[in-house]
């Protein structure tokens, strides 16, 4: 046990917590991405996330998909809605002071949950959202980790290290860091800030979907309830993302 403001945590309470905040950071990351590249308050980045989670669910439970194939389709359906909300969106009101801006991401958002809502059809099962395995894991009489949380460990570690490689090895991911550090100077350079906006939002759609993907199964999220009643994991994912991102500033 350890101590800490008078109140006693024990080790199964330390790495779980470690291991959500791990998917919070992640969540965050490509918020930060947008915000720091564009100056966009991204605040349908919660709705994202969980539209994808819809969309993982759906395909996981009502069709059958193998959790890979679902985790992956998921991720790709969510940053294409990213890019489109961003050609649709963003890129119209590029020039536009950026509390318009932030005001039409909040807009986005609730048309995200109208879809979600009424273009997602039902979750055909109940109970806890399926894991990628099965599987537990007891190294101490005290923590005891099952394949929600090993997921987690495994999955974000390596979704953080290909935006790291992306970043630092590919032109795009080049161009996106010259606009985020100096946006003047990656212009005179040849830098295009609206294709760098593209690819961040591109980029922030498949983080969200991601991550909330691993963070829904650690929330207790009933596999049911994500097509329609998501609200509740969307305010505590865009609370999660404003906390961490202020922190990281």
């Amino acid at each position: 046990m350890i101590e800490v403001l008078g109140i006693e945590l024990g080790q199964q309470s330390i790495v779980i917590g470690l291991i959500t905040g791990l998917t919070y950071a992640a969540l965050a990351a490509g918020f930060v991405l947008v915000y720091r590249s564009t100056g966009v308050l991204n605040f349908a980045h919660g709705e994202l996330g969980v539209f994808g989670l819809a969309i993982f669910v759906m395909m996981l439970v009502n069709y059958r998909f193998n959790w890979w194939l679902a985790f992956v389709l998921a991720i790709a359906g969510t940053a294409l809605i990213g890019m489109v909300v961003e050609l649709v969106v963003v890129r119209r009101l590029f020039v536009s002071p950026r509390l318009v801006l932030l005001i039409a991401t909040i807009g986005v958002g609730q048309i995200l949950t109208l879809a979600r809502v009424a273009w997602i059809p039902d979750i055909n099962a109940g109970g806890n959202i399926p894991t990628a395995f099965e599987l537990t894991w007891t190294p101490t009489d005290h923590l005891r980790l099952q394949a929600r949380e090993l997921t987690v460990i495994f999955v974000v570690p390596a979704l953080v290290a290909l935006l790291g490689l992306f970043m630092t090895r590919t032109r795009f991911g080049l161009a996106v860091r010259a606009s985020a550090d100096n946006p003047d100077t990656a212009r005179v350079y040849g830098t295009s800030p609206r294709r760098v906006s593209t690819i961040v939002w591109t980029i922030a759609g498949a983080f969200a979907a991601a991550t909330a993907i691993l963070t829904a199964p650690l929330q207790g999220v009933q596999a049911a309830t994500v097509d329609d009643t998501g609200n509740l994991l969307v305010e505590e994912l865009l609370l999660k993302v404003l906390v961490v991102s202020l922190l990281a500033r």
